[in-house]
């Protein structure tokens, strides 16, 4: 039986993603006054009373609007009545009942859905005779809470929960398949949510022509090959000093923290302009959090003379990721469906190579190989030598060498190393550490 899916519905500004990171026990969607600042659907998985579930929030709903963003809302909100089991429709006490309210509710009652009628901002007890305007949209018992303060959230959860048949189990011997997490990172409007419309098969994401339109990171959850995907699609970054409006300052803080939960990050960049500064700062920031990481150029399909291009793109990408030259890089285009599972295909074998572990002797035979080849420079008029190495952990690969002299090894010569070990090994996409003991 599959995990119930609860949606939180309503018009903007009624506090619906307040409500969401009440439940979810953390501050994940962006909360701002400004309306419609939840544009896309966010989905987390979280439990109560051990009860697990999947809550979404959803975009503010605005019923026959010419706006082109608040169309699409509506579009998501309709998506996520149809796959929903619990819907929580949210309305705003201190505003009152409203026209959008009856016609959104209207909407609701003709789903056949299990709805509770969700009244916000009651803070307190003089307040609740207040909210029993709401009981005339004919939805039933109110749920009458302040997701601010936190007021009779948890009878909401109970009523959420009701009849749900899957109970959270723990289990240190469970075995759990591990997921594969990827964030797809760039700039605004390289086709980051067409990329995740694709390999979904569904119009999850909005996908507008206007850059900006996913401000939340969200994931999405898939079965690959026998792998459990989850991709989250980013806000697109602009440089740090263009961030000026408050919304796309969280969202940028946001997309950092996706990658910061990351087992790998598709950097994805825009096949005409090339690799920029900007791109390098975000590959540059995935590495030293020791992220996988992929190099996707879309837009190949409007690329004249692709075989030249392929060869001068190639030998500028790897001029300027520099140390970073294990980064590897493919060419797709999202809009003619080429090469756009290659890049799940991709973001799998590096997934591997993260979690690989090499063979100890073998390490220590190249690593014998390398000083025979090119020993370090003797410090203070000594020898400096390795006398043995081991993997000390994976997801990041980390290696850990004896040397008979730690300030020994300088910067250069630890490089030389990190590139033997992955001339022998591999590690394609991963950076590696090295940590360095006397003995």
């Amino acid at each position: 039986m599959s995990i119930s899916l609860v949606s939180i519905v309503g018009r903007p500004n009624v506090g619906k993603s307040t409500i969401f990171n009440r439940i979810i026990k953390k501050r994940k969607a962006i909360v701002n006054r400004t309306q419609g600042v939840t544009r896309d659907r966010n989905t987390v998985e979280t439990d109560w009373n051990g009860f697990e579930f999947l809550l979404t929030d959803t975009g503010g709903y605005i019923p026959d609007t010419e706006k082109e963003i608040e169309k699409e809302v509506k579009e998501q909100v309709e998506i996520s009545i149809n796959e929903s089991d619990v819907i929580l429709f949210v309305v705003d006490v201190k505003t009152g009942l409203t026209g959008l309210d009856s016609e959104i509710a209207k909407l609701l009652l003709k789903s056949g859905k299990n709805v509770i009628p969700v009244v916000n901002k009651v803070d307190n007890e003089n307040m609740e005779i207040l909210a029993d305007e709401f009981y005339v949209l004919g939805l039933g018992e109110l749920a009458k809470i302040s997701a601010l303060n936190g007021r009779n959230i948890g009878d909401l959860l109970d009523r959420i929960t009701e009849g749900f048949s899957i109970k959270k189990v723990i289990s240190e011997e469970e075995d759990i398949e591990k997921e594969v997490k990827v964030a797809i990172i760039g700039k605004q409007n390289v086709g980051k949510s067409s990329y995740v419309n694709a390999v979904l098969g569904l119009k999850k994401m909005i996908v507008t022509k206007i850059p900006g339109t996913t401000r939340d990171s969200v994931d999405s959850i898939l079965k690959y090959k026998n792998k459990v995907v989850r991709v989250i699609d980013t806000a697109g970054l602009k440089k740090l000093k263009k961030i000026k409006e408050n919304v796309e300052y969280y969202s940028s803080i946001r997309t950092f923290e996706s990658i910061d939960r990351s087992d790998i990050s598709v950097v994805m960049v825009d096949a005409l302009e090339g690799i920029t500064n900007n791109d390098l700062k975000i590959i540059d920031y995935c590495v030293k959090k020791l992220k996988g990481v992929l190099l996707v150029y879309n837009k190949w399909d409007i690329i004249e003379k692709k075989e030249e291009r392929y060869s001068s793109l190639e030998k500028e990408t790897y001029l300027k990721l520099k140390n970073m030259d294990f980064v590897p890089m493919i060419t797709i285009s999202v809009l003619k469906n080429i090469r756009v599972f290659n890049v799940l295909d991709m973001c799998i074998e590096i997934f591997k190579e993260r979690i690989k572990r090499v063979n100890i002797k073998h390490l220590n035979e190249v690593l014998k190989n390398a000083l025979k080849k090119s020993p370090p420079p003797n410090f203070s008029g000594k020898n400096v030598d390795i006398k043995f190495g081991t993997q000390i952990s994976t997801s990041p690969p980390v290696f850990l060498l004896f040397v008979n002299i730690l300030r020994g090894i300088n910067a250069q010569y630890e490089r030389y190393l990190k590139r033997e070990i992955r001339s022998n090994f591999g590690f394609k996409g991963v950076p590696i550490v090295i940590k360095f003991r006397k003995k």
